[in-house]
């Protein structure tokens, strides 16, 4: 009998021990479960911020590209009536310069520097310099234009980068929400763990 007495103290000992430990180990997954589920939380909120600023940046990107866009538009008019206008003064120039040439070759009349010949040759340089200065206009121009089209390339670059992206945040977002956690009391073993 005192060896039955002494196994049923032992075994309420025994048991009252594997009670503590079990609460004991009960609190600490609980701990755990929280902890996790709050880290599970906060990665979640911390990766819809990031979609966010990656829309936000991206829709400026567009922004951007779309007044490129137009900013090449302006300046390929540009190049275009200024190529055109530079064509129109050629002509000119050349009737000129005929007119000019002419006028120092008549036969059996003397050379002179009259009113009318100043005029002929005041006019000639005066479509010299402008059609020089069309030119150089068209070449910085084109020179804005050569820039313009490496931006857009760029802006068109990095938006598809963020597009990319924003694919990527997005499926990930999706693949986490989908996962079996129901609330900061659920199961750890619900957590789904790869190897």
């Amino acid at each position: 009998m005192r060896y039955t007495q002494e196994n049923l103290i032992r075994s309420q000992n025994q048991r009252s021990a594997s009670e503590n430990l079990r609460e004991k180990i009960d609190s600490a997954l609980r701990s755990i479960i929280g902890s996790v589920h709050g880290q599970f939380v906060t990665v979640n909120n911390a990766l819809q911020t990031r979609i966010n600023e990656v829309i936000n940046a991206r829709d400026n990107l567009r922004l951007s590209l779309r007044k490129v866009t137009q900013e090449l538009y302006e300046v390929e008019n540009l190049i275009g009536a200024l190529k055109k206008t530079t064509d129109d003064k050629i002509q000119p120039l050349k009737v000129a310069q005929t007119r000019l040439k002419e006028r120092t070759r008549r036969i059996n009349v003397e050379s002179c520097y009259d009113q009318p010949m100043k005029t002929l040759q005041t006019e000639v340089l005066e479509l010299r310099k402008t059609i020089e200065e069309l030119k150089n206009n068209r070449r910085n121009a084109s020179i804005t234009l050569a820039r313009l089209q490496k931006s857009r390339t760029s802006l068109e670059q990095e938006i598809e980068t963020k597009e990319n992206s924003l694919s990527i945040d997005q499926r990930c977002l999706s693949m986490r929400k989908s996962f079996p956690i129901k609330d900061k009391y659920g199961s750890l073993y619900a957590i789904p763990v790869s190897y």
